[in-house]
């Protein structure tokens, strides 16, 4: 049992996110915004804090950047859409420890939670982790088209953040995207390739 704080400033998601939590033997508490959920954690000790990276107040690499100053060993994890891929290296950088690609999966998110509360000082590097990862260049998507596997996105010589599921569609502003940030490659699990 940990008590996590989720941060989102959409109500519904929280609401889910919540019941899905405390479904699960944790004890949570919610904010709709960055600026909100640092008060909290002035006034109360959390285990883990689960945030949306893009808040209309206060955004999850502000709340970051606070929770890093304050409580460095507090593992954080970021829910990023398609659209806050490159925020969420800026979040990486400033010490995030996982991130979750919206829509997630409940699978996805209980395994983020479970390793970052098993090991505080979770950091998803390991020696040989791109052992498990085949480099796809960007030209080899086409956009309209379902992705047949998961894709990540490298963050770092050992960090891989996973940006769509199976079955996401890939839009071609995205792949624009990806171009105008000079992101020239893509990753898939070897055991998908």
């Amino acid at each position: 049992m940990a008590r996590i704080l989720v941060v989102d400033d959409d109500e519904n998601l929280r609401s889910i996110l919540s019941r899905l939590l405390v479904s699960e033997g944790h004890i949570v508490s919610v904010e709709s915004s960055g600026n909100r959920a640092q008060k909290k954690l002035t006034d109360e000790l959390f285990d883990l804090v689960l945030s949306d990276i893009k808040m209309a107040d206060g955004d999850g690499i502000e709340l970051t950047r606070f929770i890093k100053q304050v409580r460095p060993d507090m593992p954080i994890i970021l829910m990023t859409g398609f659209s806050e891929v490159y925020t969420a290296i800026q979040a990486y950088d400033l010490g995030a420890n996982e991130f979750i690609p919206k829509p997630f999966r409940q699978v996805d998110l209980m395994r983020a939670i479970n390793q970052c509360l098993k090991h505080p000082k979770f950091n998803q590097e390991t020696a040989n982790v791109e052992d498990g990862f085949c480099k796809l260049s960007l030209v080899d998507f086409v956009s309209g088209k379902l992705l047949a596997k998961d894709i990540y996105l490298r963050l770092s010589e050992h960090k891989f953040i996973k940006i769509a599921h199976a079955r996401d569609e890939f839009p071609s502003e995205q792949i624009q995207k990806f171009n105008k940030y000079g992101i020239r490659h893509l990753y898939m699990r070897k055991e998908d390739f």
